[in-house]
């Protein structure tokens, strides 16, 4: 039987998803105008949760609990950085990181 405990490694995708989520954003905001940082982190958003899912699923195994820990992660950075209406992406990020873990991760 395999063992479900993750490794020290496995860890630093939660690193990644507070980087992504919270650093990024402040980044994005500070580098670009409003309509061109709103559209930037459009296109991020999903890119980031897929690429978060798939280093997971990579450096772990193929799991759910990691895309509902980053759709966690990510309303958290709504409340800092976002309008009110933004939380409806954590479904995007729980649906987008849950593909990437599947596709690369290896199954239990």
């Amino acid at each position: 039987m395999e063992s479900t405990s993750r490794p020290t490694r496995a860890y630093l995708s939660f690193l990644a998803v507070a980087l992504a989520f919270f650093v990024v954003p402040g980044i994005v905001g500070a580098a670009l105008s409003g309509n061109t940082a709103t559209v930037t982190m459009l296109v991020l958003l999903p890119v980031m949760a897929l690429a978060l899912g798939m280093l997971d699923g990579r450096l772990f195994r193929y799991t759910l609990s990691f895309p509902l820990i980053a759709a966690f992660m990510f309303w958290l950075s709504t409340k800092v950085y976002y309008n009110t209406g933004t939380w409806i992406y954590a479904v995007e990020v729980v649906l987008l990181a849950w593909l990437g873990s599947w596709l690369t991760g290896r199954k239990a």
